[in-house]
């Protein structure tokens, strides 16, 4: 019995994804990451980020509380520049769907695992 409770309590400490839980880990990661990006790449994502971002708004604005709220949203893509998770720092209808907007999309990254990248979105009267 303690040998299957040892390795059942092994079993889940190698499931457990080894990504941040807190938004300021997240987007601590989309900065270091996105700063370390070849320049070609970097626009790329950056013209990608846009389209994805218009998208969105087009589609969630209709949910904003009178006045556009400021927002970060965090992704963190697999290898093929899908979303595997995602963080924000405004819990508005608006922003949590612009979340799940801009999660469907696909991003050109480096192609490498796990690579962190972050929409900030401010808006200026």
């Amino acid at each position: 019995m303690i040998a299957m409770v040892a390795l059942l309590l092994a079993a889940q400490t190698v499931i457990t994804p080894a990504t941040p839980f807190e938004f300021s880990d997240a987007l601590d990661r989309a900065d270091t990451h996105e700063a370390a990006l070849d320049p070609t790449i970097k626009a790329t994502l950056v013209r990608a980020q846009n389209t994805a971002l218009k998208a969105s708004m087009a589609s969630c604005v209709n949910l904003a509380p009178g006045k556009l709220p400021h927002f970060t949203v965090v992704l963190e893509l697999d290898s093929s520049g899908h979303s595997l998770n995602s963080w924000r720092n405004n819990n508005v209808p608006m922003v949590r769907c612009v979340e799940r907007e801009l999660a469907k999309a696909t991003y050109p990254t480096n192609r490498d695992p796990d690579f962190f990248m972050s929409f900030v979105v401010t808006f200026e009267p």
